[in-house]
């Protein structure tokens, strides 16, 4: 069995809707190369960008996040510098709290870990779920899970399973593509 074939199984079995990162992990590591894991991420983030965008039409972060971290993964950019702008961000993001919705916080988060998606390409060995670490170490992949059901899996909020199932089945389908 494929890291696909059981990640969709997970996905179907999972009552949050939710696709461990263990999972996610393996079916990351089975893509061709650097270049393919590369562009998941970056099609992930720029899937959810839209809430951002209707919620902030004209601050264009988000998109020059993810233009950065294209340059970065290409060589064009200085990574370290990147990232002391992809930190900064966050923090700006973070301090709109009061003016945007989390559904849009967690759209212009995903564009922030794409930094380091760019930077580095490896993924720890462990069984560790994205719950499991602090909010710092979740990828772009997790933030883009919560923007149509902005709460954690591991609280059980019913109506948030669906979206959620619906996010990770278009995931999976994007990295069924990049094989």
């Amino acid at each position: 069995m494929t890291a696909l074939d059981e990640a969709r199984a997970a996905l179907a079995d999972n009552p949050a809707g939710h696709l461990p990162l263990p999972l996610r992990r393996r079916l990351r590591a089975e893509l061709p190369g650097p270049a393919e894991r590369f562009a998941l991420a970056k099609a992930t983030a720029e899937h959810v960008l839209g809430r951002w965008q209707a919620e902030r039409p004209d601050d264009h972060r988000p998109d020059e996040m993810i233009a950065l971290a294209a340059r970065v993964r290409a060589g064009e950019a200085d990574g370290e510098r990147a990232s002391i702008d992809a930190v900064a961000f966050a923090d700006s993001v973070y301090d709109l709290l009061d003016e945007i919705s989390e559904s849009a916080l967690n759209a212009a988060m995903a564009a922030v870990r794409l930094i380091p998606a760019a930077r580095w390409d490896e993924e720890r060995d462990s069984e560790e779920d994205d719950e499991d670490l602090d909010m710092g170490e979740w990828d772009t992949a997790f933030y883009a899970s919560m923007v149509d059901a902005p709460s954690l899996p591991k609280m059980g909020v019913a109506e948030h399973a669906e979206p959620r199932r619906a996010f990770w089945r278009w995931y999976l389908a994007a990295a069924d593509r990049s094989h």
